[in-house]
């Protein structure tokens, strides 16, 4: 952009005499009359033309001034000029140019036009270039159609550079003809595109880039160095899928990271660190989310394109979690705007499933999946023996809604409904084994459904608030062979405020509040339940206990965290949570917490120590009325975790804690029957756990190998009071390994393997039996010592191999993932003979073949 300036005061030089003077004409040379001063009056100007810029000018952004000597004649028109000084030679040409086109009311003398020169200061601001596009691309991902940024190509004919933002890549200043794009092969494979430019015309395109390699885009396992949570590791989705092991799905990866078992005959549920399922919670956006896997634990219940990452933190957590004395679990959602329509279409062995989504306006977008399993189908053909009719294979369907709406900057609104139905049945005609009265049916099914509303708000750039509230519809129906019938319905509702203040460059401050309902109606028929160390007693042999009722819970939880900075290497994190439970059950607790994190080497080397009380509400069927004792107290445990972690070299890191927990307040079998439940239990749980990870991308092996190594060891171990000393408590796995990795091959191949090794479960034994004449069968004498013998050592390989087909606007991938490959007969409990005299593992010698394809867009 141009300016002038011009003063009718400014410097000039003015014939004294007219023009006319410099001629020979005498009469110009009369001396005017002594003693009187001419009246003089400086030109004025009535028309400035703008200098006009090339688009080619090379000149740094800033002020440039040309410094003109102008002639201006009586009319007012600029008769002469030239350049008396520059900060720009390229300029002087322009203010020549554009001064001679100047239009002036002309100076005057005594009233009368006459001719001057004037010296005049043309300042030319010159400010980032004014592009002329001629062209412009849409950089796509192929397949996915999402934008591309930061990728530069260059044109062949002139050498000139582009670079794409926000997903555009613009060329300017170009003369019209053809010209050739070309972006050379990297993270993306190269590519060159003609193009015409035409004369006063912008013409538009589309360039699809294929990636060289899916490393980028693949699963990551994160420790993110935040000080709340210093045992925490994280999964990115990305394409978790790809691994083996997880048939597709991201949530099953949970079960290979360190600290947590194997849950037997893959059924999903977590033991973390030796503790039973029911003492770790896990979270949907952090509110509680039961419902996790179908049955058989192959698949989670929610589509895997709806998670963003998976948070585990096995111990040492601060007091923003609560009712869970072993580990956390959170499943959040992806809060990314979906840019366009996006879809996908799986189709497998076990189910099919759809998704699709995309945007209703620039602020909100949409999402919907089913699942619909037909296994049943599969099962119904095979011949299970005259005995024996399945009528209800297991069989499973789920669906999934999200709506995100976003209002400005600041606020953000997300709706997540979901809901998940299984069934299953079998017609045993004939008893068998130990129990006579095993015969008929045999069923399973259970429900949910469940609303969450999230709304964030970034108050300012100090200041997070995150209010959500979920409602749910949850059942579960059981009939054992008439021997064991339960139907229980619960409607959970849920509260949470989150406020999250960065109150000082070193000290920030999270707080909130949990609120929570559980309304419950239950109608159960059940023996009683086993004691620990019980073998082969049969249902029809103990006394059954019927109760039908409803009861109601409810939680106040406010808790409070300070993360401070206390030195440059030194984080330290106080907190402290109250629970106060009322209802059925009432009891309260006050949790204080501590977490300190050290950077040693900064970027490499950091350790970690963490510890606090933890507690949580006895087990449901522990204090139900006319069941259990309503009077038992929360379950409780101190933590103490230490560790490190290491980064040798970018892209690999190695994780080390050592864990130690002493369990108090264990809800226990009373030997006194009317309260058949105390709280006088305890126990301990400790060890250590070890990971190694290779993060996508690295430099090991070009950034196509990644995977990780995961060893825990844990010993955990309940008070035995009647013989007085420790026992492996039931869910104790000693050693613990996972070795996962996958490798990108060219032209969008991909191989995986897992390797996973456990301990066996404990189990007690029979040392024999003894015939008992009324119940005409004879009954097994346990073995003195609780949980003295162990099931044989699991271990088991899987594998898995991608194909993908990419195309502009879609994708189709192929996929195969066998399950056990070496065909391993892993036991998973203990079956003996009529008299007890022999005994033998039951297995699951089973090889699972998932073949599926899955096309996206």
């Amino acid at each position: 952009m141009n300016r002038h300036f011009f003063s009718k005061f400014a410097i000039f030089i003015l014939l004294v005499t007219p023009v006319a003077a410099f001629s020979q004409d005498p009469i110009a040379q009369q001396e005017p009359p002594q003693n009187q001063e001419p009246v003089i009056t400086p030109p004025e100007l009535l028309e400035f033309v703008q200098a006009k810029l090339p688009p080619d000018l090379a000149l740094e952004p800033g002020s440039y001034v040309v410094t003109l000597m102008i002639t201006i004649d009586e009319a007012g028109v600029v008769s002469d000029a030239e350049v008396t000084g520059s900060d720009a030679e390229a300029l002087n040409d322009l203010a020549l140019e554009a001064v001679k086109g100047f239009s002036f009311k002309p100076a005057t003398m005594d009233q009368e036009p006459v001719a001057v020169q004037v010296t005049y200061r043309y300042t030319f601001d010159i400010s980032q270039k004014e592009r002329q596009i001629v062209y412009r691309f849409k950089v796509l991902l192929k397949a996915v159609r999402e934008p591309v940024d930061g990728i530069s190509g260059i044109l062949e004919e002139n050498g000139v550079s582009v670079t794409a933002f926000d997903g555009v890549m613009e060329v300017a200043d170009v003369n019209p003809g053809l010209y050739t794009l070309y972006i050379p092969e990297g993270e993306y494979r190269e590519i060159r595109k003609e193009f015409t430019v035409e004369p006063d015309k912008i013409g538009e395109g589309t360039i699809y880039l294929e990636r060289q390699f899916e490393s980028s885009n693949q699963t990551i396992i994160r420790a993110p160095k935040e000080a709340r949570f210093v045992a925490r590791q994280t999964l990115e989705a990305g394409e978790l899928r790809r691994l083996p092991g997880s048939g597709g799905d991201v949530l099953k990866m949970v079960e290979n990271l360190p600290g947590i078992g194997r849950s037997a005959l893959g059924a999903g549920y977590l033991v973390v660190f030796g503790s039973p399922p029911f003492d770790s919670q896990v979270l949907l956006n952090q509110q509680p989310f039961v419902l996790l896997y179908h049955f058989g634990g192959l698949y989670s219940v929610i589509h895997p394109d709806f998670i963003q990452k998976i948070d585990f933190v096995p111990a040492g957590f601060d007091a923003s979690y609560g009712r869970a004395t072993a580990g956390i679990v959170n499943v959040t959602l992806k809060e990314e705007p979906l840019t366009g329509i996006h879809g996908a279409v799986d189709i497998n062995m076990i189910h099919a499933g759809v998704m699709i989504g995309g945007p209703y306006s620039k602020d909100g977008d949409i999402q919907v999946a089913f699942r619909r399993s037909y296994i049943d189908g599969i099962l119904k053909l095979i011949d299970f023996g005259e005995d024996r009719q399945l009528t209800t294979a297991p069989r499973y369907y789920d669906y999934q809604l999200k709506w995100q709406h976003r209002l400005g900057e600041r606020d953000r609104f997300m709706i997540f409904i979901n809901g998940t139905d299984d069934a299953v049945a079998l017609i045993n005609k004939k008893a068998e084994g130990h129990e006579p009265k095993f015969a008929g049916n045999l069923g399973m099914s259970l429900f949910g459904h469940n609303f969450l509303l999230q709304w964030k708000r970034q108050q300012s750039a100090a200041i997070t608030n995150l209010l959500s509230l979920q409602l749910g519809y949850m059942g579960v129906e059981v009939d054992v062979f008439k021997q064991i019938t339960a139907e229980l319905k619960t409607i959970p509702v849920a509260i949470r405020e989150e406020f999250n203040w960065q109150a000082h460059q070193k000290v920030k401050m999270n707080t909130g509040l949990d609120l929570r309902l559980d309304v419950q109606r239950y109608d159960i028929t059940s023996p009683n339940m086993d004691r620990p160390g019980m073998v082969g007693v049969p249902l029809s042999s103990r006394a059954v206990l019927h109760t039908k009722g409803e009861f109601y819970m409810g939680q106040i939880g406010p808790f409070m965290s300070v993360t401070w900075d206390a030195t440059p290497w030194w984080t330290i994190v106080p907190s402290v949570r109250a629970d106060v439970f009322v209802g059925t059950w009432q009891s309260w607790s006050i949790d204080p917490r501590l977490s300190n994190r050290f950077e040693v080497l900064k970027d490499k080397l950091a350790l970690k120590l963490a510890g606090g009380l933890y507690r949580q509400p006895p087990p449901i069927y522990a204090y139900i009325p006319d069941f259990g004792n309503p009077d038992l107290g929360p379950e409780a445990a101190a933590h103490l975790l230490g560790g490190a972690e290491y980064t040798p070299i970018d892209g690999l890191t190695l994780s080390v804690n050592g864990f130690y927990k002493w369990l108090f307040n264990r809800v226990e079998f009373s030997d006194d029957r009317t309260e058949r439940y105390n709280n006088k239990g305890f126990g301990r749980a400790f060890g250590a756990d070890f990971l190694l990870r290779l993060v996508p991308g690295s430099k090991i092996a070009g950034g196509k190998l990644f995977g990780w190594i995961a060893y825990t060891y844990t010993v955990s171990q309940i008070w035995d009071f009647k013989s007085k000393a420790y026992r492996s408590s039931d869910f104790e796995q000693n050693h613990l390994l996972n070795i996962l990795a996958s490798y990108e091959l060219p032209r969008h191949w991909s191989i995986g393997l897992r390797f996973r090794l456990a301990s066996g479960n404990p189990y007690t034994p029979a040392d024999g039996s003894v015939y008992d004449a009324d119940l005409d069968r004879y009954v097994a004498i346990p073995n003195a010592t609780i949980n003295s013998k162990r099931l044989p050592l699991f271990h088991q390989l899987d594998l898995r191999v991608d194909k993908e087909w990419v195309f502009n606007q879609w994708k189709l991938g192929l996929y195969l993932e066998i399950q056990n490959v070496y065909f391993r007969n892993n036991a998973e409990g203990v079956l003996y003979s009529y008299d007890y005299s022999k005994m033998g593992f039951v297995g699951a010698s089973l090889i699972l073949p998932i073949l599926g394809l899955k096309a996206e867009f």
